[in-house]
């Protein structure tokens, strides 16, 4: 017996709600027309946040036979950062930035001092970015601190994917704008 005919079979308002969130399942995990069917027969059951999940699943018109790509959500939960380690990232940076600083008299070549006095002077660069290493609500306004890239092209302070701006490790990136 298929899952729909099953599904035809169900009475019981509860086991109704249970048989669309298993299609729901069905058609987010394998891609196959089954589950869509049971979650059109009972999807009425549900909540009106899984009826909300159940349209978006219709929309994404997954391809029969193929489900989310769950291989692909696994290997960016792997990459993404915790709070935790985007802050210690944070406190790094800082600690570089102070040994840059301290490091002044290394920057003995042309204008190697006058270039290390403008990226810590008041609104110098590093002091900008040094600042946002203890306080959140600077991180958004870097972009703008970043020097162009080799290519002229423009930068931007990009936070690490999948993070708001504000709270995790940040670095500058290449836009294509």
């Amino acid at each position: 017996m298929t899952l729909e005919h099953t599904a035809l079979e169900i009475e019981d308002e509860g086991d109704r709600a249970v048989a669309a969130v298993g299609g729901l399942a069905e058609t987010l995990l394998w891609g196959g027309p089954s589950g869509g069917q049971v979650v059109d027969l009972h999807g009425e059951t549900l909540s009106p946040r899984w009826r909300e999940l159940a349209a978006a699943a219709r929309e994404l018109g997954l391809p029969e036979g193929r489900g989310l790509p769950l291989d692909a959500f696994t290997a960016e939960l792997a990459t993404t950062l915790t709070a935790a380690e985007a802050e210690e990232r944070w406190a790094v940076l800082a600690r570089r930035i102070d040994e840059i600083r301290r490091r002044r008299g290394r920057f003995n070549f042309g204008a190697g001092q006058a270039w290390h006095d403008g990226m810590f002077a008041a609104d110098g660069v590093l002091t900008r970015i040094e600042a946002a290493t203890t306080d959140l609500a600077l991180r958004p306004g870097l972009g703008p601190s970043c020097p162009p890239t080799s290519g002229g092209t423009s930068t931007g302070w990009s936070p690490t994917p999948g993070r708001s701006p504000s709270s995790g490790a940040s670095r500058c990136r290449t836009s294509t704008g």
